[in-house]
């Protein structure tokens, strides 16, 4: 019975022994894993890192700078245009390529990888916008421009302002065309808002929305001449 006791009184003195081993062994476990993840994170981007909008998480520069060539090579613009019309300009047309020298690097080596368990766990990102990321050819840019459909004249619908078409008996007054906004674009402005898309590697540009068309010569006087004689 004795000897029975005692057993029993070294195995409680024991066990709490070797769960402070195992703890022990967990924490060292991971303070190696966490130490080693750290380092890794000197050649490879954390998680939620992007530049550009280019996910480049766990990439080595490499890696970060052919993902980035990627996204170049696929860039297109699309000019969105009346009666529904598109038309596009890609990245092989006005020769677009990287130019980032050696900032991809340098991202790299300002990044902070002992914060690595912030990123994984969605704590914190790191979305970088590199503006001379790329070059492209400013004269294939002004070509490509220039071949759009948008600018051939033979495509083009002239606006119109409103205008008196005739009279009407029955209704004891004239009848007034509504002025027509046409298709013919402004050379000048599209230019600028095509070069300023390009420039932000915007993937549409709404030629409306951008005032790339011109307007009917005096559409408000128009109608305001054509409310009067209503009148």
């Amino acid at each position: 019975m004795t000897t029975q006791k005692a057993m029993n009184t070294k195995r409680n003195r024991t066990l709490p022994i070797v769960l402070l081993v195992v703890l022990l062994v967990l924490l060292v476990a991971a303070g190696g894993v966490y130490v080693a993840k750290a380092t890794g994170y000197g050649t490879k981007f954390l998680p939620g890192t992007s530049i550009n909008g280019v996910d480049i998480s766990e990439m080595t520069v490499a890696e970060a700078e052919q993902a980035l060539d990627d996204s170049l090579t696929n860039y297109t613009l699309t000019l969105i245009e009346r009666e529904n019309v598109t038309e596009t300009i890609s990245a092989e047309e006005i020769g677009m390529a990287l130019d980032l020298g050696d900032s991809v690097e340098q991202l790299l080596e300002a990044q902070n990888g002992w914060l690595w368990p912030l990123y994984a766990l969605g704590q914190r990102s790191s979305e970088v916008t590199l503006e001379t990321a790329f070059v492209y050819d400013s004269e294939a840019l002004s070509e490509a421009i220039a071949a759009l459909t948008c600018l051939d004249s033979a495509y083009a619908v002239v606006p119109t302002d409103a205008y008196i078409s005739g009279y009407d008996s029955e209704a004891g007054g004239v009848v007034i065309e509504a002025e027509t906004q046409g298709t013919l674009v402004d050379e000048d402005a599209l230019t600028a808002a095509v070069v300023a898309a390009v420039d932000a590697m915007e993937t549409e540009l709404d030629l409306d929305a951008a005032g790339c068309y011109i307007a009917p010569p005096s559409p408000q006087m128009t109608r305001t001449w054509c409310w009067r004689r209503r009148r």
